[in-house]
């Protein structure tokens, strides 16, 4: 049976190619478990991450959760996604054994780009107005990029996922709206996810 290729990729993406780390896999995940943290009020979470198959191939998507503590309510943040409109703001990471024993690791991210930024859109933004977490979901679509992008696996491979969100967009007049939206760096709980052959 041929390998499993899933290849994760969105509109945007500006891929770091899958490369092996000089960390013991095991030890690398107790350490990036240690580096979530509450940060001026908010924790980022992820609660699930899972593989699903559609007509066009294999997804991975990744739900997150944003919840704050902190006094400034109403809480409004840049909603954390793969597209243009978190440029340099969203890192997506996995890490995995090779069949050599090897970590390796790619991380997948929203590139800057010369232009105009997004057009003003409040829908980029996720407001909770009585402290519950807001929450959404990441989707990485099947895409071909090339031999650099891909990840391949044979039989079942687990993958620990973890989603680094620093945003710097407040939603500020001509960007949303004036929101002053809340910025600073949190970085999530690895979620491990199995990849499998195809049926």
């Amino acid at each position: 049976m041929a390998p499993s290729v899933l290849f994760l990729a969105a509109v945007g993406l500006s891929d770091t190619p899958a490369e092996p780390v000089g960390a013991d896999y095991d030890d690398l995940l107790k350490r990036r478990a240690a580096v979530q943290q509450r940060w001026n009020g908010a924790k980022l979470t992820i609660s699930n991450a899972r593989i699903e198959d559609t007509d066009t191939g294999q997804v991975l998507k990744v739900d997150w959760a944003i919840d704050y503590t902190g006094p400034r309510l109403p809480f409004t943040v840049l909603k954390p996604t793969l597209g243009p409109a978190c440029s340099q703001q969203v890192e997506l990471h996995g890490w995995w054994r090779d069949r050599g024993g090897k970590t390796m690791h790619v991380n997948f991210n929203v590139p800057g780009h010369d232009g105009p930024g997004p057009l003003p859109d409040p829908d980029r933004f996720a407001t909770s107005k009585d402290g519950k977490p807001v929450t959404g979901t990441i989707t990485v679509f099947e895409e071909r990029l090339g031999e650099t992008t891909r990840m391949r696996f044979t039989g079942k491979t687990p993958v620990f996922v973890q989603l680094d969100f620093h945003p710097h967009d407040r939603g500020e007049s001509g960007n949303g709206g004036g929101l002053d939206a809340w910025t600073g760096a949190l970085t999530s709980n690895p979620l491990t996810v199995t990849i499998a052959e195809p049926k």
